[in-house]
């Protein structure tokens, strides 16, 4: 029963944003941000990525996807969601603490090759994904 108590408040702050306080927008986040992760696991998959786990938790931090890429490396992908990008670089979209905590990744996995930063961009239902390689 909550989870339905929640997707009304997602869908009512979608449709009636001035009505939404600050627990409905952390839940709207949640939720965009679980769809991303989907998206963007089915669209690596398509693209002929080995999709291995999604949200794996290691030394307390969270790896949204984890996958093997065509070349067959092993490779950790943070997914964010956004509705543009503008000019901004990897380093200003995610700044510093979260460049350290994906570095950190690389060192807790030893077998990860690389950390790739895929953002999810546009409205739910228009959006396009770009993939930046090697952020970390």
């Amino acid at each position: 029963m909550g989870h339905i108590r929640a997707r009304t408040r997602a869908l009512r702050a979608t449709c009636f944003p001035w009505v939404v306080n600050q627990k409905t927008r952390r839940e709207v986040a949640r939720l965009r941000g679980i769809a991303a992760e989907a998206l963007a696991a089915r669209s690596l998959h398509a693209a002929g990525w080995q999709i291995l786990a999604q949200g794996v938790r290691v030394d307390g931090l969270e790896i949204d996807i984890l996958a093997r890429d065509p070349g067959q490396h092993l490779v950790a992908i943070e997914v964010r969601c956004r509705h543009a990008l503008g000019d901004a670089t990897p380093r200003d979209l995610l700044g510093v603490r979260k460049l350290a905590a994906l570095q950190r990744q690389r060192v807790a996995l030893p077998g990860i090759v690389r950390v790739d930063l895929l953002f999810v961009l546009g409205p739910p239902g228009g959006e396009r994904l770009r993939l930046i390689r090697a952020v970390a």
